[in-house]
């Protein structure tokens, strides 16, 4: 973390103190705003660094690893934030974990991050059964169609909302010709929960239409990271027709619209992998920030 300056920071590996930084980030609509953040301590010895933070913030940015889950600190912070009467955004982080750790299903890794952000969910309510809160304050529930949700991996460096999924994906199956808000929203409004997309009526269904189908989350934004990854990390998508050593550049191309030169697939995973996913959230090699990440609006 290039924000632990201090000395026995950098030998632990953790934060001690919170840290102030100024950033000026845009939200979907290319409208700028300047951010005041503190990036306080994740350790629970250090959650008095936490708790100052919160009594001059507007605001709480709660990042949960999807695999370690609700944490004795993450509860602990949640519960100081409410008492300060600070509203919550959540990032669940490290999704790479689901895909390249614990090698769930895409449909097991959508229970997984469902279960977390029902543990937070719980949390909630139970704090605020135990509070008189200000009339003026309500921490809306968790979820990602209420916009408070964004979905990352620091360490490959991506991050995305429901919206600017649905965007990114609108924007590639028209070409990258714009998209209107309106429709952005409705579209991100079926891609959580038990919704199905029904191919044949081109519609969105509250139950299966078939045993197996796939709920929308998973049809429309795991299963092509999950592609994205075995693509990379295997140099196949594991499916019949991708016999060739080259196919996988192939469905790149065609599938995900992501193209790579010849000198580009050669690079070493890792730094593959980074291009590949920079390429397909659409990063912007100048200000070095996601034009779809979603996490500003």
């Amino acid at each position: 973390n290039y924000l632990d300056t201090r000395a026995d920071e950098q030998e632990r590996g953790v934060s001690i103190k919170a840290v102030p930084m100024t950033m000026l980030c845009s939200d979907l609509n290319q409208k700028s705003y300047l951010f005041n953040f503190f990036d306080t301590p994740g350790h629970v010895n250090f959650s008095d660094e936490v708790t100052a933070a919160l009594r001059i913030s507007d605001g709480a940015v709660l990042i949960v690893d999807v695999v370690e889950g609700v944490l004795i600190q993450t509860e602990r912070c949640i519960r100081h934030a409410l008492e300060q009467q600070v509203p919550i955004v959540v990032v669940i982080n490290k999704m790479d974990r689901l895909i390249l750790e614990l090698k769930l299903p895409p449909a097991d890794a959508y229970l997984k991050i469902r279960y977390v952000l029902n543990q937070i969910n719980e949390i909630i309510e139970s704090t605020v059964a135990l509070h008189s809160f200000d009339n003026r304050f309500k921490q809306p529930r968790i979820s990602p169609e209420n916009n408070n949700v964004t979905f990352a991996s620091g360490s490959t460096n991506w991050c995305f909302t429901l919206e600017s999924f649905a965007r990114l994906y609108l924007s590639k199956r028209s070409n990258n010709k714009s998209v209107s808000s309106d429709v952005s929203e409705k579209f991100a409004k079926n891609l959580w929960g038990d919704i199905y997309y029904y191919p044949r009526r081109g519609c969105f269904l509250p139950k299966a239409y078939e045993r197996g189908a796939p709920r929308s989350f998973v049809q429309f934004i795991l299963e092509p990271l999950y592609k994205i990854y075995s693509l990379v990390l295997t140099g196949r998508s594991g499916l019949e027709d991708a016999k060739k050593e080259e196919d996988w550049l192939d469905i790149l191309r065609d599938q995900l619209g992501i193209k790579l030169s010849q000198e580009q697939s050669k690079l070493d995973t890792q730094p593959l992998l980074n291009l590949v996913l920079e390429k397909f959230f659409q990063m912007d090699s100048k200000t070095l920030q996601y034009n779809s990440s979603g996490f500003i609006s």
